[in-house]
């Protein structure tokens, strides 16, 4: 674990302070679990949308998985 350290203003601290107080948590509970849901549970999204597409396309190379940069850079 990292400890970094920031600033906030007195009405962002306040709502903080309650949300901790009301959920029995520290308010570096609430801020680490603000930073998991915004950014990590949305790259978790992304990748998982990702997957979804892969084999959606055919094509007749047969060998894309082993020259998949030469393909990509071609033009």
């Amino acid at each position: 674990m990292h400890r970094t350290q920031i600033y906030i203003n007195d009405r962002e601290y306040s709502a903080l302070r309650k949300e901790a107080f009301n959920k029995g948590r520290s308010i570096s509970e609430i801020i680490r679990g603000l930073i998991d849901n915004t950014y990590l549970e949305s790259r978790m999204k992304k990748a998982s949308n990702l997957k979804n597409i892969v084999g959606l396309f055919k094509d007749k190379k047969s060998d894309v998985a082993k020259n998949h940069d030469k393909y990509l850079t071609e033009k």
